[in-house]
């Protein structure tokens, strides 16, 4: 069945149905709305307090792990610290270690430069009492040179005195 209704002012036909339904449409669309709106704020309250709880939850978690990282870094931050002093100490012994085989160096390089004066000294003095034997040597055959000329020349004396003689004995006779 069909109801129309003729509009007072712009006289406009209309269904009656249509025309009731849109209020009725409206009204529950408002009531819908409203009912919508009010499970919204529900729902928003109980995330709002699953968020805190959650949040309390994360905050906790959070702090936890930030202890362990902290806990773990300290750990770590002594740990090198005991590794930086260890390599001090072996930096410290490096160096006392190679200072003492500068000074064990120098040390023989001193000694090494004393043997070799020593040597050269020992070398000149050899080669001195070399050329002084050899000096000697030479002064003795000169002596023994000059003891046989001079023996040579007696003998020659003698025999030019004994030739003399002769010649004198001769010469008497």
């Amino acid at each position: 069945m069909e109801n129309k209704i003729n509009c007072p002012k712009c006289d406009h036909e209309f269904d009656v149905e249509h025309a009731l339904s849109g209020k009725i449409e409206a009204r529950y669309a408002a009531e819908q709305k409203k009912f919508i709106s009010e499970q919204k704020e529900l729902i928003e309250e109980a995330a709002k307090k699953m968020s805190e709880e959650r949040q309390k939850k994360l905050e906790a978690e959070l702090e936890s792990k930030f202890m362990a990282q902290m806990t773990a870094l300290k750990s770590e931050n002594e740990k090198k610290a005991k590794e930086n002093e260890e390599l001090k100490k072996k930096e410290l012994d490096f160096l006392q270690k190679e200072q003492a085989l500068k000074e064990k160096a120098d040390n023989l390089e001193l000694d090494m430069k004393k043997q070799l004066l020593q040597k050269t000294d020992e070398i000149k003095a050899q080669g001195a009492k070399e050329e002084q034997d050899k000096f000697e040597l030479e002064r003795m055959e000169y002596e023994r040179k000059l003891a046989d000329q001079k023996k040579l020349t007696e003998e020659m004396k003698r025999k030019m005195e004994q030739g003399s003689m002769q010649m004198q004995g001769e010469v008497q006779e």
